[in-house]
């Protein structure tokens, strides 16, 4: 291996006196020498490589002697501007010396983000004309190579390159301590970031050891990683991602992690920001002044005040952080104002020696990031009083005129009624309560009309999912002048507005605070109206509010989110995203329901409110299917509640799924993949067979009192069931079965249970 002094001493004896570049970790060593041994006029950390060979280019103007150029062959990107246009033989003439750190070498492990980039790095040379040599490791070897490097040059007069191996250099230790800006570490202000976010919060985070430690800290914490685009190569680029996605969605906040070396590599990214005026764009600078990632040089962070940059290029407001606890109160600042904003905090320099990086590749970070944006759930509030926190969300919306839906008796038995009889005395509100407990068109014309008649400008849902799905549909229809007749036979694809929309359950089942449509009966006939403004934009989960449900009712409205749960689990619409929302309602289903219904206290009832809405969660992405649609004409026409008709079905139709067959298969994955998916799901209920699973379903039905035969419930004769299945059945909720469905197999689903 070469010392760093032997490297830099050959370069000093002819005549290279100036040095700059972005650092690498192939080069660290050198690059820790140079800073040790060089003056701060003679060695320039440069904002980015294209900079740094511009510095060069102007050296050797004034001095008529080369500069040295470092950078990692990521940079190289960057550098063919002014190599091709300024250095270049056919352009300036201008001599320098390039040292690249060969990063991706082939047949050499490294990390993803480096692999195109090694492939590509010795073309790139040969590509724009630049003599190299690979440099060795030994020194006479590397005599030799150097020989040669000045050789070419002199003869050439124009850029030269030299491509460095990894562990080319000895290792060395830079005698300058790192200055300690502050007792906090970039680590514990990612934690105390994380520690903050919702869970619609967006963030994306630059490349280095910020995304790592953001990785180990959601693990830490068991967050998951789905809302976080971990930006692993393409440095100095994540505020423009960030910005990207802030303007593609503006319902969500979008967090920008960003490093000081990163923002000063493109600062004109900050002339950008300001003058898009995102206000939900928010851009947290981690300043410890150092390239810590690639060996620690100093970067200009402490040289430059970035809150007075960001004023100047448009940021709205700007706010800056020197310690832990100014970092806190700042972290919440930032979240309440307009963006674009920016929060510099000054860090002390280090990390830890064991900290990991990412399991999944990119291509896996980037699906699932992508399935979390698709996924436009509503911003949550979960827990104990979290009803309370409805004062918060009606300053944000700057609500004044609220339209307050609610079934009359849960409002009252719930405790909500007490509750926000207080909170919004000094609001103008407007109950709407005449609707049936499975809402009619009738109804939903008349909260229509008188919705419009009010003029709100926000709607507050208090109730089980009947009631909140009436108050989506008002909402619709209220701001858009469709005729809801109309808008259910051709209504798909149109454009619509709506109001913002508050939904707080009193059920643990429906988990229609998290979907975005809502179910409308016109006489016997069940439709669904669906589209993404009818979404609610806040849930308010609060356990506390589900205490006064009967037994019955919990029993009912806990077998509907487990259903919902394994019918997503199992739909042809499933991905990873739904099937983790479904995945976490199941196990939570079977765990609480039985206490939630049997004795019910905090705990349960709890974790069942947390059970429906991830169900929700999950069939607003893939729908429900065959057990839901063979539900819809058991409720209408023989009355029974909703949850339990849903779960009637699910034994059989679990078993009918199971037995799919390459004839009969709906889901484009094959039968193998969905008997797979089967006997996950036998396993999350804690079963290892088909039987067992059913057994399983049966069990927790007695259990909680519900009856599991249609005789058992007011279905009097097989005739009933030839009825339901010709007139009443949803085809739509039937396609997103994996195995097809026949009217005869219909028949015979619901015979067995009869």
């Amino acid at each position: 291996m070469l010392s760093c002094e032997y490297f830099y001493r050959y370069f000093a004896a002819k005549g290279v006196d100036f040095f700059a570049g972005v650092p690498d970790s192939l080069l660290q060593d050198f690059c820790a020498y140079l800073q040790d041994n060089v003056g701060t006029n003679t060695h320039i950390v440069a904002s980015n490589e294209g900079a740094a060979v511009a510095l060069a280019c102007g050296h050797y103007l004034a001095s008529s002697r080369p500069g040295l150029v470092y950078m990692q062959n990521s940079g190289e990107g960057n550098a063919m501007n002014p190599l091709v246009s300024l250095a270049d033989p056919e352009v300036y003439n201008i001599p320098l010396i390039l040292v690249i750190g060969w990063r991706g070498e082939p047949k050499k492990h490294d990390e993803p983000q480096h692999a195109k980039q090694g492939k590509i790095t010795l073309g790139f040379l040969d590509l724009l004309d630049i003599p190299y040599r690979i440099l060795p490791d030994q020194e006479l070897a590397a005599e030799k190579c150097l020989d040669w490097l000045f050789k070419t040059l002199k003869g050439r007069k124009a850029p030269v390159a030299l491509v460095v191996r990894k562990d080319t250099f000895i290792a060395y230790k830079t005698q300058i301590k790192a200055r300690l800006e502050s007792g906090l570490t970039r680590e514990k202000a990612i934690e105390l970031f994380a520690r903050e976010l919702k869970s619609r919060d967006v963030v994306v985070s630059t490349t280095g050891k910020a995304s790592r430690e953001l990785y180990q800290i959601r693990q830490r914490l068991g967050q998951g990683h789905d809302q976080d685009f971990l930006t692993v190569g393409s440095m100095g680029h994540s505020s423009q991602i960030a910005l990207g996605v802030a303007l593609a969605q503006p319902s969500k906040q979008v967090f920008c992690l960003d490093g000081d070396g990163a923002i000063i590599m493109h600062m004109g990214s900050l002339a950008i920001i300001g003058s898009q005026k995102a206000r939900n764009f928010k851009h947290i600078i981690l300043n410890n002044g150092a390239h810590e990632s690639v060996g620690g040089l100093a970067t200009a962070g402490f040289s430059v005040s970035f809150k007075d940059i960001a004023r100047a290029c448009g940021y709205l407001f700007c706010l800056e952080a020197g310690n832990e606890a100014q970092f806190r109160r700042q972290l919440k600042i930032l979240r309440d104002v307009r963006g674009p904003a920016l929060l510099e905090i000054r860090l002390s320099c280090g990390s830890r020696a064991d900290l990991g990086r990412p399991k999944e590749k990119p291509a896996e970070n980037k699906a699932k990031f992508m399935e979390f944006l698709a996924d436009q759930g509503p911003e949550t509030y979960a827990g104990p009083g979290s009803i309370l926190r409805l004062k918060d969300i009606l300053k944000n919306i700057s609500s004044q005129r609220i339209l307050l839906v609610i079934g009359e008796g849960s409002y009252k038995k719930s405790g909500a009624e007490k509750k926000l009889s207080r909170l919004l005395k000094n609001y103008s509100v407007f109950v709407f309560s005449d609707f049936e407990k499975n809402p009619r068109i009738e109804d939903l014309l008349r909260g229509t009309r008188a919705a419009r008649k009010f003029k709100y400008d926000s709607v507050i849902a208090v109730g089980g999912g009947s009631v909140i799905d009436m108050a989506k549909m008002i909402n619709f229809f209220a701001q858009n002048r469709f005729d809801p007749a109309e808008y259910i036979k051709n209504g798909s694809g149109v454009d619509g507005k709506a109001k913002p929309l508050i939904a707080v359950p009193t059920t643990n089942g429906s988990g229609s605070e998290a979907t975005h449509f809502s179910v409308l009966y016109s006489g016997k006939k069940k439709f669904s109206v669906s589209h993404e403004c009818i979404r609610p934009d806040y849930a308010v989960l609060d356990p506390l509010l589900t205490l006064s449900l009967p037994g019955k009712v919990a029993a009912a409205s806990g077998m509907d989110a487990l259903s919902q749960a394994i019918e997503s689990y199992w739909s042809v619409n499933s991905n990873q995203r739904s099937k983790d929302y479904a995945r976490r309602a199941i196990e939570l289903a079977r765990d609480n329901l039985i206490p939630a219904v049997k004795r019910p206290a905090l705990g349960p009832r709890s974790a069942m409110l947390e059970a429906a809405h991830l169900a929700g969660r999950a069939i607003n992405i893939t729908k429900t299917s065959a057990c839901h649609a063979l539900s819809y004409p058991l409720t209408a026409y023989f009355n029974i509640p909703h949850g339990h008709a849903v779960a009637l079905t699910l034994p059989a139709v679990l078993e009918y799924n199971y037995k799919v067959s390459s004839r009969d298969i709906l889901d484009k994955r094959g039968a193998g993949y969905v008997r797979k998916t089967m006997k996950e799901i036998f396993e999350m209920l804690g079963a290892r067979s088909l039987e067992g699973a059913r057994d399983r379903i049966k069990y927790l039905m007695a259990e909680i009192g519900l009856q599991s035969r249609l005789s058992q419930v007011g279905v009097s004769s097989i005739k009933d069931i030839d009825k339901l299945v010709d007139q009443g059945v949803d085809q739509s909720r039937a396609k997103n079965n994996p195995r097809s469905f026949t009217a005869q197999t219909l028949k015979m689903i619901l015979r067995s249970i009869y």
